[in-house]
């Protein structure tokens, strides 16, 4: 179980690494394509440099199985968000990461055993 967690928040932080890293490129792609489905695009753009920030966090702290069950729900909704504007906008392509992670996120949490909220660093 510790080998699925590190590796699964592994993933999740590189990708929202690999945003953080191309910041500008990402927001501009959310104002782009996802511009009209909010009212204020300053909450979107708001809302898109936050994401990348979110998401490597949950990453690292799914990585280090700190408050791993709330970690897991954490990127279960961080991960169905995107994947709600992906699809309104029929960007099923891109979908492919999100069922992956969501599917792994999911057994994780169902697998979990009731210990799994320590940090692995104090085992």
């Amino acid at each position: 179980m510790k080998r699925i967690t590190r590796i699964l928040g592994g993933l999740i932080a590189l990708h929202g690494l690999a945003r953080i890293v191309f910041l500008t490129t990402y927001v501009d792609f959310v104002q782009q394509n996802f511009s009209h489905l909010v009212s204020n695009s300053t909450w979107l753009t708001y809302g898109a440099v936050a994401a990348p920030f979110t998401e490597f966090f949950v990453g690292m702290l799914i990585t280090l199985q700190i408050r791993l069950k709330y970690t897991l729900i954490a990127g279960l909704f961080i991960s169905y968000i995107m994947s709600v504007f992906l699809v309104t906008e029929g960007m099923y392509e891109r979908m492919v990461y999100h069922v992956i992670v969501m599917a792994a996120l999911s057994y994780t949490f169902i697998n979990c055993p009731e210990d799994c909220n320590r940090a692995f660093i104090l085992k």
